[in-house]
Order: structure tokens, then sequence, then C-alpha cells
């Protein structure tokens, strides 16, 4: 087997166990503008010459740059170095292999890539950064200096960093359009600030040395131009003011230029303006409609069908994050309804007496949950899981005859869900719930003592961000609970709903 056949299935091997989730682009029109879109970013370790002193220095302040920037989102390459580390090819020999690297950047969905090499010539450090596009690896620009000490290489390679992207006219890209309403993938980190006007353009050509590879010219056309309504760190929001008659602005289209808006604010009113552009940073709270249905079964034994009923559950819920910090998170949600109830006989099929009565349904949880961001947007693709504890009661007046009675049920549950933006303010979300300990009892009846209890929760659901810190959310939820009882008795009971909500984020 050769030595580039082995380390082009070990950077395979790596792409798969990374693990990383991301949603490549859609096809876009003008192609040149999908194609140099620049949104993910990746860093081979750093090769030199002295034994890998500087590669875990170099690394690391990598991270810290882009961990500061919005207009990129890093991904990490660490297994693939470790496999092209690992290779019987010399690492600097397979670092300059193009067909390797764009295998790389395939596994590890990268549309860029920085190679950087540290040589020792006397007593100085050369240190060359070049900023590769997949999967050609065409060098997007350059940047070479020197150092005489260590402890000077943070801050050189920072200020290199961004002379190495200057060059490049793209400052960000449009990431959606609804209307007039557009968003851009750049915000506050990126020195974008409310009211400031965004030059927008269409890259025409792209012209490359023929033998280098090396992208020596972009020429743009005017598109138009954007004023800034909200700002987060990673994002904006803005609205169209003004485009070509023959062209419109889209996905992809490149933001070139930022006009700052005029300062024509007092030094109070400015400080109240920086204010409101501040990102979330505690959590949110939203308020919902809690509307639906609610059933119970009931049966003296496996073998006797016993009682059914439902009835239409109507309520309201409240429900509140905190976010600790920007991992961890406590999440708070109560909620209470009114239902009315029906039952009939499952042998029989003739209809209870209890016919036509209410009841209350109560809703009272609690959990403490861990966020895995897939990216640096806190808007951004996440999963999460969390362990929590949770009370559910379902009271309907007590009536022996009818084998009814009020029903409490607690549990202390493991969750996980995600949350997946889907296209421009639009998102999906799943939250799952499951009981690991969990007690029920039927109070006024002989059920008072559960042998076995249940509790689960599903919701799926979808979100509108109207606002930055607004969002309308829409869902199904689905909750259920039971026991079987030393008497024989087992009690099942639902409540399936439709959720309609509104978040404020502070």
């Amino acid at each position: 087997m050769s030595k580039k056949l082995e380390s082009l299935q070990l950077i395979r091997f790596a792409g798969i166990l990374s693990g990383l989730l991301s949603i490549g682009p859609a096809h876009a029109n003008p192609e040149l503008d999908h194609k140099y879109a620049f949104e993910t970013i990746g860093a081979l370790r750093a090769w030199d010459n002295v034994d890998g002193l500087f590669s875990d220095y170099v690394s690391k302040s990598y991270r810290d740059y882009f961990s500061k920037t919005s207009r990129f989102r890093w991904v990490e390459s660490s297994k693939a170095d470790a496999a092209l580390t690992d290779s019987k090819m010399p690492f600097q020999k397979a670092i300059e292999d193009s067909e390797i690297l764009a295998q790389l950047t395939r596994s590890l969905k990268m549309q860029t890539l920085l190679r950087t090499k540290i040589r020792k010539e006397g007593p100085q450090y050369q240190v060359s950064i070049e900023w590769l596009h997949s999967p050609a690896m065409e060098r997007l620009s350059s940047e070479t200096f020197f150092i005489s000490e260590m402890n000077d290489l943070d801050g050189r390679l920072q200020e290199a960093l961004n002379r190495l992207f200057n060059r490049v006219p793209i400052i960000g890209n449009i990431s959606g359009r609804d209307g007039t309403a557009v968003t851009v993938n750049v915000g506050a980190l990126s020195g974008i600030h409310r009211g400031d006007t965004l030059i927008v353009q269409t890259l025409e050509d792209v012209k490359k040395h023929p033998l280098l590879k090396e992208v020596v010219e972009w020429r743009l056309a005017p598109i138009g131009r954007l004023e800034v309504d909200e700002v987060e760190d990673r994002i904006a929001f803005c609205h169209v003011i003004s485009e070509e008659a023959d062209r419109n602005m889209s996905r992809y289209q490149k933001v070139t230029q930022i006009i700052p808006r005029p300062v024509t604010e007092t030094k109070g009113a400015t400080l109240g303006a920086e204010k409101i552009l501040e990102p979330p940073r505690l959590g949110f709270y939203n308020v919902s409609l809690w509307t639906g249905t609610f059933g119970r079964n009931y049966s003296i034994n496996t073998t006797d069908p016993g009682k059914s009923g439902s009835g239409i559950l109507i309520g309201a819920r409240g429900a509140g994050q905190l976010w600790l910090n920007r991992d961890i998170f406590f999440d708070l949600d109560l909620g209470i309804a009114t239902f009315g109830y029906s039952q009939k006989d499952l042998t029989t099929g003739t209809e209870s007496t209890l016919t036509g009565v209410s009841g209350t349904a109560t809703v009272l949880k609690s959990a403490l949950g861990y966020n895995y961001y897939l990216s640096n947007d806190i808007f951004g693709p996440k999963a999460w899981a969390k362990v929590g504890y949770s009370i559910n009661n379902f009271n309907l007046a007590y009536s022996a005859a009818d084998t009814v009675a009020p029903y409490s049920s607690s549990a202390i549950f493991l969750g996980g869900g995600a949350d997946l933006p889907v296209r421009d303010r639009y998102g999906a979300k799943l939250d799952l719930e499951l009981g690991v300990i969990t007690n029920g009892a039927e109070v006024s009846s002989a059920n008072t003592a559960a042998n076995t209890s249940s509790y689960g929760r599903f919701y799926l659901g979808g979100y509108h961000r109207y606002r930055p810190k607004m969002h309308f959310n829409f869902g199904i939820e689905v909750i259920t609970s039971g026991s079987t009882f030393s008497t024989g008795a087992i009690v099942s009971e639902k409540a399936f709903s439709f959720t309609p909500s509104v978040s404020f984020y502070f």
C-alpha cells in the first residue's frame, strides 16, 4: 500500500471519528459567490524544524483568534492531524500533497484551510501562513514574518492573520433573505453596529496564477446596500435600502464594506444604543397556550379492558431558562390547565355517569443541563443533555363507582434534545424526557402504593426568529404517566397538546 493511499484512508477515518455536524451550502447564483463562501475554516497542525516546538502554541493561538471573530466558523481538525502525524508519509510532505488535503477538507467539511510552517534560520524563526481554498487547494493569500523569541509568536501570529484575511476583499456573506429582510453571517465581533450601512457585491471573476494556483485578482460588481437593524455577536439582521436595477441580492453574495452610522447621539444615548445591541447573555423566558386533549385509562387487571375517558384540555404554561455560563443551564417549567372529562366502560361501551365533569392538570418541572454548540453562534445548531425532576398532577373528583381518583406522579428524569436552524430565521427543535426513578399514587383511593410507575415527555416543534430576542414557537407535546398498583389496578394518563408560545431572550 502506498504511503499516500494510507494517509488518505487515515484521513477518511479521522473525518468519521470527528463527529462534526455542519450543513453544506445549497446551490446559489452566481456560482462564484457560492464557491467562495468562506464560512468554515480549519488549520493543519503547524510544521517546524525544531521537533514540533511550536505546534501547540500555534493551535492555541488559532483557537483564541477564531473564538473572537464572526467571519468564520472554526472546524477542529485534531483527529486528522493525528492521522497525518502517524502516517508513514513524512508530515512535511503530507501537508504539501493537494490530494491528501482535498480529502481532509471534504472529510471535515472545511471550505478553507490554514497551513503553517516555522523554520529556524540562525537566531530567528521564519513563520509562513498560507490560506488555502478547498478542494483544489488554491492559495487565497499568504503571510510571512520573523520572530526572535517564542513569546512574540501569539501577538505576531494574530496580527498576521488579520493581514492575511484583509487581502481578500470580502468581509462576509448574505446568509438568507426574506422579502426586504436580509441576514448576514458577520456581527458585532466584526465591528458591525446598528445603523451601519453594508455594501453588497457579487463575484464576477476570480483570476488565478496558472502554475501556482494562487488567486491574484478578485473582480466584484455592485449589487446594493443594506442597513443594519439588529446585531448579535456573529450575525446581523438588515433591510435592503437599494439594489441595482438588473440585480437582486441573494444568498452567498458578498459584504465588502462597512460604512459606520452617523454619530449624532449624545453620550448617554450612545450608551443606551450599545446596551440594545448586546446579545442575550442570561437566558430566556416564554409564555405559552397549553391546549389539547387529556386521556385516561383504568383497568382492574391485565385481562379486564376497564374504563377509558378523555376531554379537551386548555390552560397556560410559563417556562424559563437561566444560563449559568455559556454551556450550563437551569430550566424551570410550570403549567396549569382545566379539562372536561367523559368516560365509558370498554367492556359494554356504555357511557359512565361520570360525564361532562371537569378536572385540573398541573405540571412543575426543573432541570440542570449542558449545551453542546455546533457553531460559535448561540442561536446556531446545538444539542443538549439534562437531568431533572418533574411533578405531574391530573385531578378528578373521587368516584368509587366510576373508579376515578386524582392521580399524581413524580419522576427524576434524563433528557436530551437538539435545535437545528433550517433556513434564515426558521428552525426545528426536539426535546425528550424519560423517567428513571418514578412514583405514582391515586389520592383518596386504595391505590396509594404503586408497584411500578412511568413518566415520559416528547416535544417536536419549530420556531421563527421574529426579532433577535423574540421568537415565536409552535409544536406538539405528549406527556405520559402511569402506574400499576398492588391492588391489581393499572392507571395510565396522557396529555397530548399543541403549545404555541413566545420566547423573550435577555
